[in-house]
């Protein structure tokens, strides 16, 4: 058996989170290990937990959540981010 890749969800939308997430955890490979509304409210998290993967709506585009994700990419080398 092959380890589930470790994947965080961010997205403010709560609708749209329920149903990423419902799609996602369809998928055998693929465990949810947090789910957050915000880049902010999940920082520590995923500095904590180090997720093989992100999927994170920045739609909003602040320069806060840039700045996140950036750090995130800047320090979670192995990390990968899909920016939705």
């Amino acid at each position: 058996m092959t380890e589930k890749i470790r994947t965080v969800l961010v997205e403010p939308e709560e609708i749209s989170l329920k149903l990423i997430k419902k799609y996602l955890e369809q998928v055998e490979d693929i465990e949810i290990i947090g789910t957050f509304k915000s880049i902010k409210s999940a920082n520590d998290f995923i500095f904590n937990n180090k997720p093989d993967f992100i999927i994170a709506d920045i739609s909003e585009n602040s320069q806060k959540n840039i700045d996140g994700i950036k750090k995130i990419q800047n320090q979670l080398r192995k990390t990968k981010i899909i920016q939705l």
